[in-house]
This record gives C-alpha cells, sequence and structure tokens, in this order.
C-alpha cells in the first residue's frame, strides 16, 4: 500500500524544493501543501522545533530539512547501493549545506550595497573554490553520479542549489548586471555541468520543472 505523504511548506522553493524533486524523482504521490502567512501563525506552535518544512508520512510527523532529505531518499531507493555510497551522497548534502548561509544575508540585505558587496564575495572569492571541491568529489566517484552507481538525493540537492545561484530571479542578486555570468558557472566544471544536465534530463524531474510554480526569487 503506497504510503500516505503530506508536506508542509510555504509557496517558495527554498529549503523543500529538494524535497519536492526528490518526492518525484522517487514518484511518491504526496499532498504538496504550501502554507500562507495566516496558517504558518496558526501552526507554528503545532510544529515540532517552530519551522518548515514538516513531512508527514503516514501519520509521521518528520520535521528538519536534512532529516527529511535523508529519509526521503531512502524510502526511494536514492540513498545508494550501500553506506559507502550513503556517505558519499551525505558529504554533498552537507556540501550544499553552506550555501543557505551565504544567499540568506543576501537576499534580505538591508541596503543594495550590502547586497552587492556580499554578492562580489560569494560569487568571486567563496563560490569558485565551493565548486571546485564539489567538482573534486564528484571525480573521486566515477565522474558522473555523486554517490557512483547512479541518481542519489546528493545529485538532486546539488542541482536545485546550483539552480538558485543560476537562476535570474534570485533574489541575492537583485538589480544586479550579473545573470550572464551566473549562468556560465559550470563552464570550468565539466564534470558538474554534466551532472546538472544529467539531473534535469530525468524525465519525473524533468516533468516536475515544467510544471511546477515560478521561481520567486527564495
Amino acid at each position: 500500500m503506497a504510503p500516505q505523504v503530506k508536506l508542509e511548506y510555504f509557496d517558495l522553493y527554498g529549503r523543500g524544493e529538494a524535497i519536492r524533486l526528490l518526492l518525484a524523482a522517487g514518484r511518491i504521490d504526496y499532498e504538496d501543501y504550501r502554507l500562507t502567512a495566516d496558517e504558518w501563525k496558526t501552526l507554528k506552535p503545532d510544529t515540532p522545533f517552530g519551522g518548515v518544512p514538516v513531512l508527514h508520512w503516514d501519520g509521521e510527523q518528520i520535521p528538519q530539512a536534512n532529516t527529511i532529505i535523508r529519509f526521503v531518499a531512502k524510502q526511494c531507493g536514492l540513498d545508494g547501493k550501500d553506506d559507502i555510497e550513503f556517505a558519499r551522497a551525505d558529504t554533498i548534502l552537507e556540501h550544499c549545506n553552506e550555501i543557505f548561509p551565504k544567499l540568506g544575508p543576501l537576499r534580505f540585505a538591508k541596503t543594495q550595497d550590502d547586497r552587492v558587496k556580499g554578492a562580489f564575495a560569494f560569487l568571486g572569492e567563496f563560490l569558485p573554490d565551493w565548486l571546485l571541491k564539489a567538482e573534486k568529489r564528484l571525480k573521486m566517484s566515477g565522474g558522473v553520479w555523486f554517490s557512483g552507481s547512479g541518481l542519489s538525493f546528493a545529485d538532486i540537492i546539488m542541482q536545485v542549489h546550483l539552480s538558485f545561484i543560476m537562476d535570474p530571479e534570485e533574489a541575492a542578486f537583485k538589480d544586479m548586471n550579473n545573470r550572464k555570468s551566473r549562468s556560465m558557472i559550470l563552464n570550468k566544471y565539466p564534470l558538474l555541468q554534466a551532472n546538472y544536465e544529467k539531473v534535469c534530463n530525468v524525465p519525473e524531474i524533468a516533468q516536475w520543472i515544467r510544471n511546477r510554480p515560478a521561481f520567486k526569487g527564495v
């Protein structure tokens, strides 16, 4: 019997989009419940840790985005074929965790000067080293998939974070003339470029990307 699944998150990509892509890739039927601001005020006290996303799986309430990612990956068979492959994938999840603390302050910067200075440091200093480390890890795993033998949650979480950075509407780079350069960030990283494209072309993921609500910058 198929599980009863509901994902609660805002009508944003944020920390919910990787979970949505995983559920799509795993062919899990679920309710994609998108909270309004008023609903969140009411719901927040009843969430385990005062935040979303929260996944409901056959009556079990599962909080924390990374916990949900690992759980869904295991349920879908997207957690690697053995413990070593899981560790490889989990390494990339942890690597991607470095992105949100960088993008968040830029998305909600108090002034445009603060945003521009932060974006310059992110794109010029942080990102090249971050991408190079990911490229090397991918090469160590065979150069195609981060876990080694096939698609895993690592490839999906990487695709989501790269999409944020490259998307023309990303709020972290609002009113900056860098859309073209951001669209080319993978040019020096051929393995990452190929991996990104392979994930985008997974049929279930491609269908989700075609039909999902438009990106709102966060």
